[in-house]
């Protein structure tokens, strides 16, 4: 049966109230009640003789009734007359003052509950199209205040997470609709043309590899972000040798541009103790931070990446010589699609996922990174604890 909370606050009062009344009730008549037997017995120990006597002696009868006095079985009558008087009255007593509690509970719950009424009839007026609009915060400082001041707080995540949602699925949009329309180009741009030579087939082809590639990389990014169940951390992690061969595989792009990538490494295989989770993702962690550092690096610049452990966290610090990120992209570059400077992006290539993908990876592992910028250069921080 479904209650309003105005109901069930009244009648959880009226069982303590009766429950109260009845302890109350019952102790006051046995207290009493032995009063009066206490009363009665004394006043029977100091009459006259006996009722024998009070019967059979007419002119003792005459002295008796003449005297006021009364006999002992009259005292007895009596008391139990009080008594009955007394447990007629009190369950009188108690009927109405649990009736009048259950009555006044009633209407200072409802008052109580006022708040609460305001409260869900503001609620009923949000949606998702008014996920910005904050409640109201009423009357003192009490509980119903903080389950305002705490719904609000929620509503502002929830509208953070909704625009969030919105500007992801505009920019996946955007990464999917731009090499599909470039495409779409070259094909009509090659209809168009009535006599094809055999170098047109092979600049659509590369136009359409390409471009098909690119979005390969897109979807399978955005499943790398998006498929977080299912995901083993079973495989014994061996820092040192898992960053050599990041380093080993871009050699040659860094020295491409003259960079130099140095590794401090603080750990002992041997001594340390075991790190479990999943060398597959922590490699692709690694690998998109230093490509990352490659990428937005300058000529002849270096790359310095330390490792070392402390208390029971796996420290990875990787430094650059690059451009350096400004104070405020710091939490922003680690969004979906975020670039800090979208032309010099587009150059260099890239969906901007990668350090989305990163931030993913080391969260599955329980684990943060953050970055710090100066003049030149960047450092990317990671923190991973063990398991």
């Amino acid at each position: 049966m479904n209650l309003s909370i105005r109901l069930k606050v009244t009648f959880i009062n009226t069982i303590v109230l009766i429950v109260c009344s009845l302890i109350l009730t019952i102790s006051t008549y046995f207290s009493t009640s032995k009063s009066i037997d206490i009363l009665s017995d004394t006043s029977k120990s100091n009459l006259t003789p006996s009722i024998d006597q009070f019967v059979s002696n007419e002119d003792y009868n005459k002295n008796i009734v003449d005297s006021g006095e009364i006999p002992a079985q009259t005292v007895t009558e009596a008391a139990k007359t009080e008594k009955a008087k007394l447990a007629t009255t009190s369950i009188i007593y108690m009927l109405a003052v649990i009736g009048l509690g259950c009555i006044i509970t009633y209407l200072t719950t409802g008052k109580s509950l006022e708040s609460v009424k305001k409260l869900n009839d503001e609620i009923k007026d949000i949606s998702e199209y008014n996920l910005s609009k904050k409640i109201k915060e009423h009357g003192p400082n009490d509980e119903i205040k903080d389950l305002t001041k705490s719904f609000n707080n929620m509503l502002g995540r929830i509208d953070d997470a909704f625009e969030s949602q919105k500007q992801f699925s505009s920019n996946v949009a955007h990464e999917l609709r731009t090499p599909l329309a470039v495409i779409q180009m070259k094909i009509d741009v090659f209809k168009k043309r009535k006599e094809k030579a055999s170098e047109d087939y092979e600049k659509l082809i590369q136009v359409v590899e390409k471009n098909n590639n690119r979005l390969s990389k897109v979807v399978d990014e955005l499943l790398s972000i998006s498929n977080k169940d299912n995901v083993e951390f079973k495989d014994k992690i061996n820092f040192n040798r898992l960053i050599k061969s990041v380093t080993n595989e871009l050699k040659e792009v860094a020295s491409d541009k003259n960079i130099n990538i140095y590794i401090d490494e603080k750990i002992d295989s041997d001594n340390s103790k075991d790190f479990y989770g999943n060398e597959q993702l922590l490699y692709r962690a690694l690998y998109n931070l230093i490509e990352n550092s490659i990428k937005y690096n300058r000529d002849n610049g270096y790359i310095k990446i330390y490792l070392n452990k402390d208390n029971n966290f796996i420290n990875i610090d990787i430094e650059d010589s690059g451009v350096g990120i400004k104070e405020e992209d710091y939490e922003n570059i680690f969004k979906p699609f975020y670039r800090v400077d979208k032309s010099r992006s587009r150059k260099i290539g890239g969906s901007g996922l990668g350090l989305s993908i990163v931030k993913t990876i080391i969260n599955q592992h329980k684990g943060n990174i953050s970055v710090e910028s100066y003049d030149s250069g960047s450092k990317f921080i990671i923190k991973i604890p063990y398991n």
